[in-house]
């Protein structure tokens, strides 16, 4: 596998990048602030998440 370097966002502003897009993953990097986030929504899917702060 050949390695990859993403360039992601590093602020603390609200972002939504797609990193990963294709028929096996879709990942994703959100950045949130306290309150903020995604509208509630319900999927058949299997969600895999890495949390950092």
């Amino acid at each position: 596998m050949v390695e990859q370097v993403f360039k992601l966002a590093q602020g603390d502003e609200k972002a939504v990048e797609r990193v990963i897009f294709d028929e096996n993953v879709h990942y994703l990097h959100m950045v949130f602030n306290k309150d903020e986030g995604l509208p509630e929504h319900f999927s058949n899917s299997n969600v895999y998440m890495t949390v950092i702060r």
